[in-house]
């Protein structure tokens, strides 16, 4: 039917290396021609976090200004974290069932996959929610003392999201931990501004506006807490625990730092 052969065609256009190579009247037939080995899982999955953080600093920039402007680039960087999303998503399929193609891309043990496999999930839902700020803040710039609060949740949001996906890519334990303290702190915070936004502000609708990007921020906060539970995980799954010489790796050190630490807590 036209509904299902334009369904197929999207799908084509969105997931990266597919190709409609045939296509008739009663017949369709698609080949992916991007080999999943040839790119690593970390690399792809820093790849997405460079552009969260893009699509953070084009809100940011929408906010100083007070410009809508920098929004209009959101909509096509969400779109390739899409198309990123699905190719991990193919990727970690194919690891499931080969070992070769999990040693190739970086996640040889299933405990990994799946831990991946939430990971980036919860990157994609966080670029969706980011993607409704966007749309919140184009309908009207904020300004004034709430832009600057504004501004200071985003900077909040990309200083967690650093943080946590420095620990996820070290397995820190502790990082995660104090990241986690971090994003708790972060949310008693944010609740407390909302409640004090209500009381303060003539502009209704411009208030509820504003409490819904406060909640797609800290909705996404949740995510990366998320993430950051399944980095504690890690640390003490037998993969990594044998990689450790029978200890729990723990690297309890500052993001900024480059040295890493082991202690010889058993799991």
């Amino acid at each position: 039917s036209g509904e299902l052969r334009a369904e197929v065609e999207r799908i084509a256009r969105r997931v990266l290396g597919m190709s409609l190579i045939e296509d008739e009247p009663n017949r369709l037939e698609i080949r992916v021609f991007l080999d999943a080995t040839k790119h690593r899982l970390p690399g792809l999955l820093d790849r997405v976090v460079r552009m969260i953080r893009l699509e953070l600093e084009l809100c940011r920039k929408a906010l100083e200004a007070g410009d809508p402007a920098p929004l209009e680039k959101i909509a096509p960087v969400e779109e390739e974290i899409d198309r990123f999303y699905l190719l991990m998503a193919r990727q970690i399929l194919l690891a499931s069932n080969d070992f070769q193609v999990a040693r190739d891309i970086g996640v040889p043990s299933h405990h990994y996959q799946l831990g991946y496999r939430v990971v980036v999930k919860m990157l994609e839902v966080s670029a969706d929610l980011l993607a409704t700020v966007a749309e919140d803040l184009s309908k009207e710039v904020t300004r004034g003392e709430d832009a600057e609060e504004l501004l200071s949740q985003l900077a909040q949001f990309d200083a967690s999201l650093g943080q946590t996906m420095e620990a996820f890519r070290e397995v820190s334990a502790c990082c995660a931990h104090e990241a986690l303290t971090e994003i708790e702190a972060w949310t008693l915070r944010q609740s407390m501004l909302s409640g004090s936004l209500i009381g303060r502000s003539r502009d209704k609708v411009g208030a509820a506006r504003v409490q819904r990007i406060l909640s797609s921020l800290g909705t996404a906060g949740e995510l990366l807490a998320i993430i950051n539970e399944i980095t504690i995980n890690r640390s003490v799954e037998p993969e990594t625990v044998a990689s450790g010489g029978g200890r729990a790796v723990v690297a309890c050190h500052s993001p900024a730092a480059v040295s890493r630490s082991r202690t010889d807590a058993r799991p």
